[in-house]
């Protein structure tokens, strides 16, 4: 046997507590709560996902909090996140042990430890955004096999055929990229431009002819639109020929609201 990856982890927290799991991890981490199967809803608790996490809320009966056992959290910055913490009134505690790495310990509000952390040195691996089966989704940059993704938008994409390679490096470079493996092999695409807070743009969404019919494209958009740096945009926005359908499905899109207050400078 071969273990890939952490799939997700599971933090118990006491019946009718789901009002103040999304206050906690929803509202104050910035985790975006996803549907739970419908062969498990009934038992309540719920799910969040975010970049590389997948984290379980399950009602424990009787409940009695984590004192030792935790997940970890890696953090961009750990007083950013001491002070968002304690502002809102969330025990810290610091054990003042030198272990190579800074980190400081909190509680949910059921009273289960949790660890936060951040290694300046950057010695953290990003995990996959998310995993199903024999695929990956990565938002990782160094990961994009560039010479696949130019020939596949250049050439085969409708929408971009002919963009030279250096427009296709330069739109990389100014956008959350997401890409699609099997193993090592990138067989998806996507691309959003925002500024994190208030508007996103997805854009360059292409599956490889070869691997199309498995449900990639829908699973694609769907982690997108579950990515929690894109939780506070008001506007999540795209352009298709033909594929409405799959986006209001996977992704929540309809018809673009008051068009008549929409504007575009296009060079042709």
């Amino acid at each position: 046997m071969q273990v890939r990856a952490l799939d997700h982890v599971q933090v118990a927290m006491p019946e009718g507590g789901e009002p103040a799991a999304r206050r906690f991890y929803g509202g104050l981490l910035g985790l975006l709560e996803v549907a739970k199967p419908a062969a498990l809803a009934g038992r309540g608790g719920c799910w969040f996902v975010g970049s590389g996490i997948q984290l379980h809320l399950g009602v424990e009966r009787p409940f009695s909090p984590a004192g030792k056992a935790h997940p970890a959290f890696a953090v961009d910055d750990l007083e950013v996140a001491r002070a968002d913490l304690a502002g809102a009134g969330v025990p810290i505690t610091d054990d003042g042990l030198e272990v190579g790495f800074r980190r400081f310990y909190a509680q949910d509000p059921f009273g289960n430890r949790l660890e936060f952390v951040s290694r300046a040195d950057g010695s953290r691996v990003e995990a996959p955004l998310l995993e199903r089966g024999e695929f990956q989704i990565s938002t990782d940059p160094s990961r994009l096999d560039r010479a696949w993704l130019v020939e596949a938008l250049s050439e085969r994409a409708y929408w971009a055929l002919g963009r030279s390679t250096a427009v296709i490096e330069r739109s990389i470079e100014r956008s959350i990229c997401y890409g699609v493996y099997q193993g090592t092999r990138q067989v998806g695409f996507a691309r959003v431009v925002t500024d994190q807070a208030t508007f996103a743009w997805l854009c360059d969404v292409f599956i490889d002819e070869a691997w199309r019919g498995q449900g990639l494209g829908g699973w694609l958009i769907e982690s997108i639109v579950a990515d929690p740096r894109l939780a506070t945009t008001g506007r999540l926005v795209l352009a298709t020929r033909d594929a409405q359908e799959l986006y209001q499905r996977h992704g929540g899109f309809g018809p673009l609201p008051n068009p008549e207050r929409w504007m575009a400078r296009v060079r042709v």
